[in-house]
């Protein structure tokens, strides 16, 4: 759950050590109360302890800098959810009913955040285990790491070390990151660098990552349309030129992509290509027999030059894990290096020693 109580303050720059300070005295009072009554506590839905926070931060502030009159909660309209003129400071509420210090957060993009707010602490509520407590930290120290539910979305661990926190990791400030055009690009990249290999990210396109991909729901290969099916088969002959090698798992990253990018799920990718034995075809009046990967490659080579000319160059590079020059050639390469035999360079048009 989540909510965010502003407090508005004018020069907040020159404030946000009275504001550290006024926090560590929330966290004390609620810990206080919380051991006082237990009970309530452990039953408190989301909105219980929002109203909560708001009160007992409105009863330490006479103690402080700060106006209670200042201190106002709505609850669900924005981020920062209070919305006050010229107000710098937040605090986010979040709460577990286990006895762990670790939640699911907001969203990474913040497109609702009121452009006032500068500084948010977290306000976070262990309400699990035999006494509820709580802990107040700055919202940036507790993030550290991203998971996706329907966005992208923090996660918290309230016992991190500020060296470990997301954006450390991707070597850029809180922020920063929170200013940026496009985060979500930068998040993809950060990621795939962490990648091992034959992995990808599932929840994002490579091109652009800040758009959506495309369909959301998953798609049974057996239920396209055959106009479908063939345009998606010639893809996978243009982006991964190693289903024509003799490696066992050369049809792992074309089923990952279908998956994850096409939102298609086949179970038999490789029948889609190799079904159906080897078959005779005649190049320049010579038969040579070839598999029936091959002989669709023949038979379609022409769609698959027309398909890859209107293909991204940054696209093929990525794949194709090399400099692309000439499209075209450049896949015939690629190709040939999966698969040197004589059968292919045949195919391909390629010069043949004897």
């Amino acid at each position: 759950m989540e909510n965010i109580i502003t407090v508005e303050n004018d020069g907040a720059d020159k404030r946000t050590d009275a504001f550290a300070a006024f926090m560590s005295d929330v966290e004390n009072e609620m810990n206080s109360l919380a051991r006082k009554d237990s009970s309530f506590y452990k039953k408190c839905n989301a909105f219980d302890l929002e109203k909560c926070a708001v009160e007992t931060m409105k009863m330490v502030a006479p103690k402080s800098e700060f106006n209670p009159d200042d201190i106002n909660l709505v609850s669900g309209q924005s981020f920062p959810d209070i919305v006050l003129s010229k107000q710098v400071f937040g605090v986010e509420v979040k709460s577990t009913q286990a006895n762990h210090w670790t939640s699911t957060g907001s969203s990474i993009v913040e497109s609702t955040r009121n452009d006032y707010v500068q500084y948010i602490y977290m306000l976070f509520g262990k309400l699990g285990g035999s006494m509820p407590e709580f802990r107040c930290k700055p919202y940036e120290d507790c993030l550290y790491d991203i998971a996706v539910t329907h966005s992208p979305r923090y996660l918290i661990d309230m016992n991190l070390k500020k060296s470990d926190t997301i954006f450390s990791k991707m070597h850029t400030t809180y922020d920063e990151f929170r200013n940026e055009e496009h985060p979500i690009k930068t998040v993809v990249n950060y990621y795939k660098t962490q990648l091992p290999p034959g992995e990808r990210l599932w929840w994002m396109g490579n091109d652009e990552p800040e758009k959506p991909t495309g369909n959301i729901i998953l798609r049974f290969w057996n239920y396209l349309e055959m106009k479908e099916k063939d345009q998606l088969k010639l893809q996978g002959y243009c982006l991964f030129p190693e289903i024509v090698s003799n490696r066992s798992d050369k049809f792992n990253r074309l089923a990952f992509w279908l998956t994850t990018e096409k939102r298609v799920v086949c179970p038999n990718v490789r029948d889609l290509y190799t079904s159906g034995g080897k078959s005779d075809i005649y190049i320049k009046g010579h038969k040579i027999t070839v598999p029936q990967i091959l002989l669709r490659i023949y038979d379609n080579l022409n769609k698959i030059k027309e398909m890859l000319q209107q293909m991204k160059t940054d696209q093929l590079a990525e794949c194709w894990g090399c400099v692309v020059n000439d499209k075209f050639e450049t896949w015939k390469e690629q190709l040939i290096k999966n698969n040197n035999s004589q059968e292919l360079k045949k195919i391909l048009g390629v010069m043949v020693v004897s």
